[in-house]
């Protein structure tokens, strides 16, 4: 009885370890990215040494889009990641982020360029205006 229980608990442990490793190799429905490609690794964190290689270009800041499963399972496969398949979905959903900035942060951030390119400047003796911005830039 206690060796049934052992052989119940070790099956249940591999079973478990299976479905995680499964899990981590299965592609990603929705994909957030920050760069201008998406790649292999984005699609299937497993990935490994095929991660790096790029498939598509990503959507335009801030914005998302979708792409065929079995598009991205097929230019993995070319890629190299061999064990790419579509786990079952139809439509991946890429997005890409970014982050809206307004005139004062522009400011700030050329004023810092401005004092750590000068030494000998310091904020407080910068005074200047930046004009033509009428809308937030991702």
């Amino acid at each position: 009885m206690m060796m049934i229980r052992t052989i119940l608990k070790a099956a249940a442990l591999l079973a478990l370890a299976t479905g995680q490793s499964w899990a981590a190799d299965a592609l990603r429905s929705h994909v957030t990215v920050t760069a201008d490609v998406v790649t292999v690794g984005d699609f299937y964190p497993g990935a490994s040494r095929s991660a790096q290689t790029p498939l598509f270009r990503s959507p335009d800041l801030g914005t998302q889009g979708e792409v065929p499963a079995l598009i991205v399972a097929e230019r993995a496969r070319a890629a190299g990641y061999l064990d790419a398949t579509t786990d079952g979905l139809r439509q991946v959903v890429v997005e890409r982020l970014a982050r809206s900035i307004g005139m004062p942060e522009i400011q700030s951030a050329l004023a810092a360029a401005l004092v750590k390119r000068h030494g000998d400047v310091s904020v407080d003796d910068l005074d200047f205006s930046l004009t033509g911005l009428t809308e937030p830039v991702l």
